[in-house]
């Protein structure tokens, strides 16, 4: 697991940090012990620089950097710590031990929690392959993006090591949120009469990822309205979805309206890129008339919460490496 320890040992001097911000000293010499596997340039490059005013976040915010280095690189196992410091009367040198521990690949994705979602479906969402070398970041971008689905719910993920061989399983806990949703309503009214409303819609469609609205509305013979729309995610194994959209409005002696359009959406982290074409055909008691359509677009993702969410990541079970 990530191991790290922060330790002032300064004779002649009050131990602790807080005695080390009072008089106010400067980075010195950073030495490091271990076998560092990267090249001495790429860690002294995570390293603040001499004379850089010292301090504990300073240096806990350091070690956590060395720390995620590896753990982007494949060392999930990683421990640094420090070895002791010196100091005169205006710099401190530190002394680091890093002990990345053996280069790990992925051995398997394991997911606890699903009940309906397809695991085929959702390890394609997830986009990390097994033998893949290990990597944080990789993984909690994953993790992110799996979050941001409607119907499932991340709790916190683990890594476990495979004995005897360097290989880490991933452990995924979530919870399935409803996906769907089915309603209807009649009404009456003197002057128009029973009237009548029918809707469904499911955003995991058979486990699947798929999405489906249909809504069907109607008040006698004086106006109809049906509605369609599907989406088929994921064409090819790429980011990329197939949408279909028909609609149909009717209203007796005035117009009759039906509009169809099919077309790809390409995501891409937080951005979706739709293009689509169409048709629609409208006619009335004095005109009729047919015409095709194209539509581009973009969106952009973000959940206004999402500033909490590193939070709220940690106070649950969190990064737990076993």
């Amino acid at each position: 697991m990530i191991f790290i320890v922060f330790v002032f040992l300064l004779p002649g001097e009050v131990s602790g940090a807080s005695s080390l911000n009072n008089n106010n000293f400067k980075v010195g010499e950073i030495t490091f012990e271990g076998n560092i596997v990267f090249s001495k340039k790429a860690i002294e490059n995570l390293l603040p620089e001499k004379g850089t005013e010292f301090s504990e976040e300073l240096f806990n915010r350091n070690i956590e950097k060395i720390a995620n280095f590896y753990l982007d690189q494949g060392f999930p196992f990683v421990r640094v710590k420090p070895l002791g410091f010196s100091l005169d009367s205006v710099y401190i040198d530190w002394k680091l031990l890093i002990d990345p521990g053996s280069l790990q690949k992925i051995n398997e994705i394991f997911v606890e929690g699903l009940t309906y979602t397809d695991i085929e479906f959702f390890k394609r969402k997830i986009s990390i392959d097994e033998n893949d070398v290990f990597s944080k970041k990789e993984i909690e971008e994953a993790i992110l993006r799996l979050d941001k689905l409607d119907y499932i719910g991340i709790d916190s993920f683990t890594v476990e090591p495979v004995p005897d061989r360097n290989l880490v399983d991933i452990i995924i806990y979530l919870k399935e949120s409803a996906d769907g949703d089915f309603k209807g309503a009649i009404s009456y009214a003197n002057n128009g009469g029973l009237r009548g409303i029918l809707a469904f819609s499911n955003t995991n469609l058979f486990g699947r990822g798929r999405k489906i609205e249909i809504e069907l509305e109607r008040q006698g013979e004086e106006y109809h309205a049906e509605l369609f729309e599907y989406t088929e995610p994921n064409i090819l194994y790429l980011p990329l979805n197939l949408n279909l959209s028909l609609n149909h409005n009717y209203i007796k002696d005035n117009y009759n309206l039906v509009s169809f359009s099919s077309g790809a959406e390409y995501l891409f982290n937080d951005f979706s890129f739709l293009l689509s074409l169409g048709f629609e055909v409208f006619s009335s008691p004095d005109i009729s008339e047919t015409y095709p359509f194209l539509d581009a677009g973009f969106s952009y993702f973000s959940k206004l919460f999402d500033i909490f969410y590193k939070e709220k990541f940690r106070k649950r079970k969190g990064w737990d490496l076993k």
